[in-house]
């Protein structure tokens, strides 16, 4: 009797992701990228023992003997390193946000694979480089946590603001003094791997809810669709915090500087073809909004964006951003962020799709709408600072994308219209902490491909808790059309721009 493999597990192998042909007594074993063929130590899953009986050849082929009930075969394992999934050691994960804090990537993910969307608790994942990704373990858990909800722990975001980490999250109300569907909450926590705390005692925002107005009096806000899939942002030109949701609609409202509570009346701006899962961010003095289209149950569930002059709307395009590759076996390409490798133009659409390989007929499907994982992969902006459409892939990252630690701002403020020979000057901000230490204060000037034009330097001695100002000026070395500026210290002190 043949012999029957369930599967593979091991260090570094992305197991649900493996690939078992029976018929040619073959398996293919994702690994995370950087790892050595050879070094992959396989464990099958079936009922028998194995024997490596060949090292990995050109195409990184390698052999094995399986025996079962005195039977004994000869498979082949082909090691393949895909960056995609990224959450393929650690299971089924989905609805992803990801952020930058202390010379790391995090991502906060909804945790899938429960029927009918059921998981109650939130994890993370970290990477020094968006390769090699460790499990933070639970951060909030709806039921020990909550003590409004015990469910439906969906789609979550998190920002960094006064020193703390403000992390929002979709979830049911079955515990709330009235059961209003699903709502969106807020935590709270002074590190971005938690645990954190919900202080509140109930949602930050809910159908029905009575708002305050400027004026003094309350509204009784209703939302069509679900309240669910918050997103949080920050201007980088005014440092107000906006926070967005909705299922079937687009909400905005700006969040007071406790970032627990709403400031003013919701505003619905929803774009066409709307689903669920906006994300914000910002490049270049355009407000960038992007969704999902369709139900992620659907293989055809992708990502559209259009973009704005405001954080609040309205909203002018709406294109596809990434969609399924059918030939590739991709689908369900949806419900994403966004990440912006620290200090320079490179760009990263996160989003989840069915559990590859997807098996199934028709458009939808109930299993693989609630085992989905997390994938990484890039796009570009054209010149005129349009989305260009992203492609999914099996491979995604593959080169390491680590960045330093130094406390860098970025101004993308207009300087078009500076011409050849023209002085460009600014005054910083530089603010030191307990000793006083002498550091390099720089200004680089940058093209609008990134391509570093022109530097300043200014060597200064900033006393214990004080803070100075510093002069930098450059020379324009051509004329300006996209250019923009950066400012930082060489040993990662906070740098704060005060006039260009």
């Amino acid at each position: 009797m043949p012999i029957s493999v369930n599967g593979v597990y091991g260090d570094k192998i992305k197991k649900y992701n493996v690939i078992v042909d029976a018929s040619q007594k073959y398996i293919l074993v994702p690994v995370v990228p950087g790892t050595n063929p050879d070094s992959v130590e396989v464990e099958f899953d079936f009922d028998g023992t194995w024997k490596k009986i060949s090292h990995a050849d050109k195409d990184n082929h390698v052999k094995y003997l399986l025996t079962s009930n005195g039977e004994s075969e000869e498979w082949t394992v082909a090691i393949r390193e895909w960056g995609n999934a990224i959450t393929g050691e650690f299971g089924y994960f989905a609805d992803a946000e990801a952020d930058c804090f202390d010379g790391k990537y995090y991502v906060y993910p909804t945790s899938d694979g429960f029927d009918g969307w059921g998981g109650y608790y939130f994890k993370a994942f970290s990477s020094p480089d968006l390769i090699n990704w460790t499990d933070e373990g639970v951060i909030l858990d709806l039921k020990e946590d909550v003590c409004w909800s015990d469910g439906n722990a969906w789609a979550p975001c998190i920002i960094k603001k006064n020193g703390k980490y403000y992390y929002y999250y979709s979830a049911n109300t079955d515990k709330f003094e009235r059961n209003v569907g699903k709502a969106v909450g807020v935590a709270v926590c002074d590190t971005p791997t938690g645990r954190f705390v919900e202080p509140l005692g109930h949602p930050i925002v809910y159908d029905t809810m009575k708002i305050k107005l400027e004026d003094g009096t309350e509204k009784e806000m209703h939302y069509p669709g679900q309240v669910i899939d918050p997103a949080v942002f920050t201007d980088p030109e005014t440092g107000r915090s906006y926070l967005y949701w909705g299922n079937g609609s687009l909400w905005v409202c700006r969040l007071n500087d406790d970032m627990i509570s709403l400031k003013g009346e919701p505003r619905c701006i929803t774009p066409p073809n709307f689903r669920e899962g906006a994300h914000v961010f910002y490049r270049k003095g355009v407000y960038y909004f992007t969704w999902a289209e369709d139900d992620t149950r659907s293989k055809n569930y992708h990502v559209r964006w259009g973009y704005s002059d405001n954080p609040m709307g309205p909203i002018i395009g709406n294109e596809i951003m990434i969609e399924k590759d059918e030939s590739h076996g991709i689908y369900g390409t949806g419900h994403h962020t966004i990440i912006n490798v620290p200090d320079t133009d490179k760009w990263y659409i996160l989003y989840h799709r069915f559990n590859f390989p997807a098996r199934f007929e028709g458009e939808f499907s109930d299993y693989y709408g609630v085992h989905r994982e997390l994938c990484l992969d890039k796009f570009n902006f054209d010149n005129n600072g349009r989305i260009m459409k992203a492609k999914p892939t099996l491979e995604g990252v593959t080169e390491g994308e680590e960045f330093n630690n130094l406390a860098k701002i970025v101004c993308h403020t207009d300087l078009d219209g500076v011409d050849e020979g023209d002085c460009i000057e600014a005054v910083v901000e530089v603010q030191s902490g307990e000793c006083e230490t002498e550091v390099d204060v720089i200004m680089e000037l940058y093209d609008f491909q990134s391509n570093l034009v022109a530097t300043e330097v200014e060597r200064v001695v900033v006393g214990e808790f004080s803070t100075i100002a510093v002069n930098l000026k450059i020379e324009a070395p051509e004329k300006m059309r996209g250019h923009y500026l950066q400012f930082f210290t060489d040993d990662g002190i906070e740098v704060k721009k005060l006039t260009y």
